[in-house]
C-alpha cells in the first residue's frame, strides 16, 4: 500500500446509543492528504426474515426517516493545560484575549467571540471525558494499582481545570468592561454566551472530577487508610463547595438539587447547554431527494418514445385508411387509449434499470458559521434490497450467507467527498471530520417473539425437574465496506462484521465479530 493509502484512513465505531438506536461513528483523518478526498461506505444490514422487512413492507422513505446523520468536526486535541493557557496561540483563550485588544464598536467580532467560547466549552468537556475513559479502562485492566501515579495525575488534572475556570473569569472581566465602554449591538449576545459557557465548565468539571475520584477511590485498597488519596479528597471538597457558592451566587440554572424532579430538571438544562456548546463542530447537511429529479428526467424521455410511437402508427393509419370510415376512428381511439399505457411502459422498463443506478439523496455539507457559507463537500445516499447477484461476493463470504440462508439484506451506500483543501484554507486548529449516523430499529422489533422464554429441563444435579427463563433474541448482522478512492484509483480499506443482538424490548448489546 502506498503512503497516500496509509494516510488516508478512517477509523469507526459501532455501538448501541439507545435502547433502539445502533450508532455508526466514522472519523476521516484527513492530515497530508490530497485535495478532495472520497470515501465509499457500504452497509449490509443482514435482517432475519421473521421480522418482515423487505421491500414491500419497508420503504426507502422509511429507511430515511429512521436514520440521522450528523457530520462535525473533531475537537482539537489541546490538553487541559494548554487550553488554561492564554499565551498558547492555538487555544481559544488566547484568541479571546487578541480580540478583545481591537475590540470596538463593530460587529463583526460578535460570532467570532462567540465561537471561540463555545470552542472554549467542548474542548475542555472532550478532554475531561477522554480522561475519565482512559482512567476506567487503565484500572479495570491494571492487576495492581499505582495509586500514586494515578493521584498525582488527578491533581495535575484538578488544577488545571481551576486555571481554566480562573482564565476564563478574568476574560469575562475585560469583555464585561468593553462592553460599557463601546455598547456594541451584538454585546447582550456575547455576554449571554459567556454565562453559558462559565456555568457549563462548572458543571462538567464537578461532574467529570468526582467521576473520576470515585472510580479511583473505588479500586484504592483500605481507602480511609491512604493518606494522598484523603489529602485530595479534601481539596476537590473545597473546590467544589467553591464552584457551587459561584454558581448558586450567580443565579445559574445548573444547580442541582438533591430529589428526582431536581435531578431531571439539571439533566435536561445540562443537554441544552451541551447542544449550545457543541454545536461549534457541527456542519449543516440538508438533504435533498435526487431521485425525484431522475424520475421526472425518465419520465419525460417515456412520454418522448411514447409520443413516437403514437405518431408513427397514427402516420400509417392515415395512409392506410380514409379518415371518415368506422375502421379509422375505431383505431384512432384505440390508439389514444394505448397511449398512455404504452408510456408508463416505458417509464417501468427504463426507470426500474436507470434509478437503480442513480442516488436517492444529495447532500452538501456546509459550514456556516460567522455569517459565512463555506462548501466543504457533497454526500451522496442510496439503500436498496439487493438480490443475491447484486449483493457483494466478499461481504456474503464473511457472513456467510447463502441462498438459503432465513435472512433478508438490506444495503445502504453513502459515497462522501471532502474538499480537504478548503479545510486547511480556513481551519488552522482541527481538520478531521467525524461523520455520525444513527439508526432507529424500532420498525424491525415489532415482529419479534416475546423477550423471554421459559425452558423446561431436568436438573441432573439437583435430581429435579424445573424450569429456567431465557431471553429470546435475534441477531442483525451488519458488514461495513470501507472503500477510498485517490487520483483514479480504488482501493478497499477493510470490511467490519457486528452482531447487534435484540429483543422485542431493544438492542442488549452491539458485538465485533471480526475486521477483514
Amino acid at each position: 500500500m502506498s503512503n497516500k493509502f496509509k494516510n488516508f484512513d478512517i477509523s469507526s465505531r459501532v455501538l448501541e446509543h439507545s435502547a433502539n438506536k445502533v450508532e455508526i461513528k466514522l472519523e476521516y483523518k484527513l492530515e497530508d492528504l490530497v485535495k478532495t478526498n472520497n470515501y465509499k461506505i457500504e452497509t449490509y444490514f443482514f435482517i432475519p426474515r421473521e421480522l418482515k422487512i423487505n421491500k414491500s413492507t419497508y420503504s426507502k422513505e422509511d429507511f430515511y426517516s429512521d436514520t440521522k446523520n450528523y457530520i462535525r468536526f473533531m475537537n482539537p486535541l489541546f490538553s487541559l493545560k494548554q487550553i488554561a493557557d492564554t499565551k498558547f496561540k492555538q487555544a481559544p483563550l488566547y484568541s479571546l484575549h487578541s480580540i478583545a485588544k481591537k475590540y470596538t464598536k463593530e460587529k463583526k467580532y460578535t460570532e467570532k467571540i462567540i465561537k471561540e467560547l463555545k470552542l472554549t466549552g467542548t474542548m475542555v468537556r472532550a478532554r475531561l471525558r477522554d480522561w475519565r475513559i482512559f482512567v476506567k479502562q487503565n484500572i479495570t485492566k491494571s492487576r495492581k494499582l499505582n495509586a500514586k501515579r494515578i493521584l498525582d495525575d488527578f491533581e495535575g488534572r484538578m488544577e488545571n481545570c481551576q486555571k481554566v475556570l480562573k482564565s476564563f473569569r478574568e476574560l469575562q472581566v475585560i469583555y464585561c468592561d468593553l462592553f460599557i465602554k463601546h455598547s456594541n449591538a451584538g454585546d447582550k449576545k456575547v455576554e449571554k454566551y459567556f454565562k453559558i459557557v462559565e456555568e457549563f465548565l462548572s458543571s462538567v468539571i464537578e461532574e467529570r472530577l468526582t467521576q473520576v475520584f470515585i472510580l479511583i477511590e473505588g479500586k484504592v485498597e483500605a481507602p480511609e487508610k491512604n493518606k494522598e488519596l484523603n489529602i485530595i479528597k479534601n481539596k476537590l471538597k473545597i473546590f467544589l463547595k467553591e464552584e457551587q457558592a459561584i454558581r448558586r451566587k450567580k443565579k445559574f440554572k445548573l444547580v442541582l438539587k438533591g430529589t428526582k424532579k431536581g435531578a431531571e430538571q439539571y439533566l435536561y438544562r445540562f443537554n441544552q447547554y451541551k447542544k449550545a456548546v457543541s454545536s461549534v463542530l457541527y456542519l449543516d447537511v440538508t438533504r435533498s431527494a435526487k431521485s425525484i429529479t431522475y424520475g421526472h428526467i425518465i419520465a419525460a424521455w417515456a412520454a418522448f418514445f411514447a409520443a413516437a410511437l403514437n405518431s408513427y402508427i397514427a402516420i400509417y393509419i392515415f395512409k392506410a385508411y380514409a379518415a371518415n370510415t368506422i375502421f379509422f376512428i375505431t383505431l384512432m381511439a384505440l390508439l389514444y387509449v394505448f397511449k398512455d399505457r404504452v408510456k408508463n411502459l416505458f417509464k417501468l422498463i427504463i426507470g426500474t434499470q436507470a434509478l437503480s443506478r442513480f442516488p436517492d439523496s444529495f447532500s452538501m455539507i456546509k459550514d456556516k458559521s460567522e455569517k459565512k457559507i463555506i462548501n466543504l463537500g457533497e454526500i451522496r445516499e442510496k439503500v436498496f434490497f439487493p438480490s443475491e447477484l447484486q449483493a457483494s461476493k466478499t461481504v456474503l463470504k464473511i457472513k456467510k450467507h447463502s441462498q438459503n440462508a432465513l435472512e433478508k439484506i438490506l444495503v445502504y451506500q453513502k459515497e462522501i467527498n471532502i474538499k480537504t483543501s478548503l479545510i486547511k484554507k480556513y481551519y488552522k486548529r482541527t481538520t478531521n471530520l467525524t461523520d455520525i449516523m444513527r439508526f432507529n430499529l424500532s420498525k424491525f422489533l415489532v415482529n419479534m417473539g416475546d423477550p423471554e422464554k421459559s425452558i423446561y429441563f431436568y436438573n441432573k444435579l439437583s435430581d429435579n425437574l424445573g424450569a429456567i427463563k431465557g431471553a429470546r433474541v435475534y441477531h442483525l448482522g451488519l458488514i461495513i465496506k470501507y472503500t477510498k478512492f485517490a487520483k483514479k484509483r480504488k482501493k478497499i480499506l477493510h470490511y467490519e462484521y457486528y452482531n447487534i443482538i435484540c429483543t422485542k424490548f431493544g438492542i442488549k448489546r452491539v458485538e465485533l465479530v471480526k475486521k477483514v
